[in-house]
């Protein structure tokens, strides 16, 4: 037992070996910006870059990274004291064997790399959104990421997030009856934001599979050419959950999520520095002409209390915590594909006139590039 026990502990402090692909912000400077807690759940001083959260973190070491960009590599190898730094990434794979890799380039690049990366034989993966410019491309991050085993978690903060876990939470305990309706506000554009936007609204319901989708672009007289898009547009859109929640997105507004339930709401207002929870009150009697309760009015109760922690640490800490239990990825491959199909949904239905689309959709090869 004491043996048993010995091993169990080595376990839990096990390091594992990360190497980043692109060296750029989300990789190495996004904290010079300083960050509003907003747009990202840290803790005053919190770190956001991958760099800066792999030293954080006592599961994670940074050990390489690569990019084309010769300054960029210099100037990563100098602020994180990393001599292993390679132009081709694929040399750093083959040379540095790391446990986890952490594509943060340009979009155009996500599936191509993420495809190479689990061929590759890395077990663990943290790729950018989106998977892929394409439903084609998502596929071959897909089918690349079960065919190899490798355990995945795409950059959707929201999700690893502690105030929207609060949330999910206390939809989950039934404190606002049973979830009706999501709402989103704000005016964002399709891939870089309708995929956290779907993604939130996911995870606070639970992660019911999406049935169906109809959405419109950004001017409504926008022309899909080819197949292709070469602007990430601005996107509305309306989802329809297979439990019959229905989500919506509202082109106004600051960034703010709300989940209306039988018996309450909770709203996250200004990109989550207030969470608001109001229940329905005590109805005031009957409509004097349809003889129904009248509803009643809303009331404020008191809104969960939340420490913020790195959003960042915890997607990559996650993907550990899998490797070692055998639990799927809070972010897993299915998941994030049905996601990011539920987002090209949404530029097939405008396409088609704003018509409902039901999952999975036939068309694989309109492409967004997006960055």
């Amino acid at each position: 037992l004491l043996d048993n026990r010995s091993e169990s502990q080595e376990a839990l402090m096990k390091t594992y070996r990360v190497a980043i692909v692109g060296l750029g912000r989300m990789a190495s400077t996004i904290d010079d910006e300083g960050h509003d807690i907003r747009g990202y759940s840290v803790p005053l001083g919190g770190k956001v870059s991958v760099a800066a959260s792999c030293k954080a973190s006592e599961r994670l070491e940074l050990v390489a990274g690569a990019d084309i960009d010769s300054t960029k590599r210099e100037a990563f190898a100098e602020r994180w004291e990393i001599d292993a730094v390679y132009e081709n990434y694929m040399h750093m794979i083959e040379k540095e064997r790391p446990d986890m890799v952490a594509v943060l380039t340009n979009g155009p690049l996500h599936s191509e790399m993420g495809v190479a990366v689990a061929n590759a034989g890395v077990p663990m993966l943290y790729l950018e959104k989106a998977m892929g410019g394409s439903l084609a491309e998502a596929d071959a991050v897909l089918d690349a990421c079960r065919n190899n085993g490798t355990l995945f978690n795409q950059g959707v903060l929201r999700r690893f997030d502690t105030r929207f876990e609060a949330v999910a939470k206390l939809i989950a305990r039934g404190e606002i009856g049973e979830p009706k309706t999501a709402i989103y506000y704000n005016r964002t554009p399709l891939l870089h934001n309708k995929i956290h936007e779907i993604d939130t609204f996911s995870y606070l319901l639970g992660d019911p599979l999406i049935h169906a989708v109809r959405g419109e672009l950004e001017p409504r007289n926008l022309e899909i050419k080819d197949n292709f898009m070469q602007e990430d547009p601005n996107a509305n859109f309306e989802v329809l959950f297979s439990n019959g929640i229905r989500g919506f997105s509202i082109p106004g507004g600051t960034e703010e999520y709300e989940v209306i339930g039988s018996e309450g709401a909770v709203r996250i207002q200004n990109g989550g520095l207030e969470i608001i929870v109001r229940k329905t009150g005590s109805s005031p009697g009957l409509h004097p002409m349809t003889g129904l309760p009248i509803p009643g009015n809303w009331e404020n109760v008191v809104s969960p209390s939340v420490e913020l922690t790195s959003s960042v640490i915890w997607l990559m800490e996650d993907i550990v915590n899998s490797y070692e239990t055998g639990e799927p990825t809070r972010s897993n491959v299915d998941l994030s594909h049905h996601i990011t199909e539920a987002c090209f949904a949404i530029a097939e239905s405008h396409r088609r006139g704003g018509v409902w689309l039901e999952l999975p959709l036939k068309e694989r090869e309109l492409y967004v590039v997006h960055r």
